[in-house]
């Protein structure tokens, strides 16, 4: 049996856990990941609400040569651990190429690089860009 995920939130992700425990028939285990992992989304709400500070806007790059936003369900991440998408961007939305020029324009507090789907060699080899 072979299964297509391609998640574009963050309740897409957790569909996709529950269909690839579905078809390894480990329902359960899926059902208890998911309910574990919202777990652990929910005491960070709670933590942020405690904070009572502004959120910090923060961009995720997935690539660096070219410089690639990261997109999909990382705006939901984002939002659930205290934070804003520095682009105002939500769940679902496209992963695109910038600039700098538009990187300083969008001026985030925060800077994250996650590479997707590159070696932490090759990310650490372009950061020197």
């Amino acid at each position: 049996t072979c299964i297509q995920v391609a998640p574009t939130t963050l309740e897409g992700v957790f569909d996709s856990i529950r269909d690839i425990a579905t078809t390894l028939h480990v329902e359960k285990v899926g059902n208890q990941l998911v309910n574990t992992l919202r777990g652990r989304l929910k005491r960070v709400k709670v933590m942020v609400e405690k904070l009572n500070s502004p959120r910090p806007r923060v961009l995720s790059l997935e690539g660096l040569a070219p410089l690639c936003m990261g997109g999909n369900w990382l705006p939901d991440l984002k939002r659930a651990a205290g934070c804003d998408d520095a682009f105002e961007e939500t769940g679902g939305c496209s992963a695109r190429i910038l600039c700098w020029k538009e990187i300083q324009q969008a001026d985030p507090d925060i800077l994250m690089i996650s590479p997707c789907s590159a070696s932490p060699a090759r990310t650490l080899n372009e950061l020197h860009l």
